[in-house]
Protein backbone atom coordinates (compact mmCIF):
# COMPACT_ATOMS: atom_id res chain seq x y z
CA UNK A 1 0.00 0.00 0.00
CA UNK A 2 1.04 3.64 0.34
CA UNK A 3 3.94 3.16 2.73
CA UNK A 4 5.54 0.65 0.36
CA UNK A 5 5.51 3.27 -2.38
CA UNK A 6 7.30 5.98 -0.44
CA UNK A 7 4.33 7.89 0.97
CA UNK A 8 5.06 8.79 4.56
CA UNK A 9 4.06 11.32 7.19
CA UNK A 10 5.78 14.68 6.91
CA UNK A 11 6.54 14.36 3.22
CA UNK A 12 5.99 17.73 1.61
CA UNK A 13 7.40 20.43 -0.55
CA UNK A 14 11.06 21.39 -0.26
CA UNK A 15 11.58 24.59 1.73
CA UNK A 16 12.67 26.44 -1.41
CA UNK A 17 9.22 26.02 -3.01
CA UNK A 18 7.14 27.06 -0.01
CA UNK A 19 6.31 30.76 -0.27
CA UNK A 20 7.31 33.12 2.51
CA UNK A 21 4.76 35.21 4.40
CA UNK A 22 4.87 38.02 1.79
CA UNK A 23 4.83 35.87 -1.34
CA UNK A 24 1.99 33.99 -2.96
CA UNK A 25 2.44 30.76 -4.83
CA UNK A 26 0.21 30.28 -7.88
CA UNK A 27 -0.64 26.70 -8.71
CA UNK A 28 -2.87 25.94 -11.67
CA UNK A 29 -5.99 23.84 -11.09
CA UNK A 30 -4.68 21.24 -13.55
CA UNK A 31 -1.50 20.90 -11.45
CA UNK A 32 -3.56 20.29 -8.31
CA UNK A 33 -5.70 17.72 -10.15
CA UNK A 34 -2.60 15.91 -11.43
CA UNK A 35 -1.11 15.70 -7.94
CA UNK A 36 -4.39 14.51 -6.44
CA UNK A 37 -4.70 11.77 -9.05
CA UNK A 38 -1.15 10.62 -8.30
CA UNK A 39 -1.89 10.55 -4.57
CA UNK A 40 -5.09 8.57 -5.22
CA UNK A 41 -3.06 6.12 -7.30
CA UNK A 42 -0.41 5.74 -4.60
CA UNK A 43 -3.08 5.10 -1.99
CA UNK A 44 -5.01 2.88 -4.43
CA UNK A 45 -8.27 4.80 -3.90
CA UNK A 46 -10.81 6.45 -6.19
CA UNK A 47 -11.77 9.68 -4.40
CA UNK A 48 -10.88 12.22 -1.69
CA UNK A 49 -12.98 10.58 1.01
CA UNK A 50 -11.29 7.23 0.48
CA UNK A 51 -7.87 8.94 0.37
CA UNK A 52 -8.43 10.67 3.73
CA UNK A 53 -9.82 7.48 5.30
CA UNK A 54 -6.86 5.44 4.04
CA UNK A 55 -4.32 8.07 5.10
CA UNK A 56 -5.81 8.22 8.59
CA UNK A 57 -5.88 4.42 8.86
CA UNK A 58 -2.15 4.35 8.08
CA UNK A 59 -1.25 7.31 10.35
CA UNK A 60 -0.35 9.58 7.45
CA UNK A 61 -2.63 12.37 8.75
Amino acid sequence: MGRDRGLRPGRGLPRAVVPGPRRRLFVAESTVNTHLLRIFGTLEVADRTAAVTTAMRHDLL
